[in-house]
């Protein structure tokens, strides 16, 4: 689970985070405005998958880290289109609100499919045979 927004540097270069979470001014990111950030993601999360952390983790993860990076963008001023995360942190949400209505499934509980032919191989010759 995301913890501090150092973890979020590979998607968000470091200075880009310290200067949207720099809500004082002095050039350092702000505890309290990333326990802001994050607080936001997780009251999404709980409101569109009450369970997701417990029954949904790596959605729930996955979502959360969508979720601080779209805020930290538009902290930075870039809303709508101009916002990289905000189409990812919709579907992150779609998702999430799909899980908890039972309109998917996480990997492993679906149906199991067979493919009924088996599998055609051609002859090769030359060097590879």
């Amino acid at each position: 689970m995301l913890k501090d927004w150092r973890e979020l540097a590979g998607d968000m270069a470091p200075a880009h985070i310290e200067e949207a979470l720099d809500d004082d001014g002095d050039g350092v990111a702000d505890a309290s405005a990333w326990g802001l950030v994050l607080e936001a993601a997780s009251v999404r999360i709980a409101t569109a998958c009450p369970d997701a952390d417990a029954r949904h983790p790596e959605a729930a993860d996955y979502a959360r880290r969508m979720f601080c990076l779209e805020s930290l963008f538009a902290r930075r001023g870039f809303a709508g289109d101009g916002n990289p995360f905000s189409a990812r942190a919709l579907d992150a949400e779609r998702r999430l609100r799909a899980l908890a209505s039972g309109d998917e499934t996480t990997g492993g509980d679906g149906d199991a499919v067979f493919v009924g032919e088996p599998a055609k191989a051609s002859g090769i010759g030359g060097l590879m045979a």
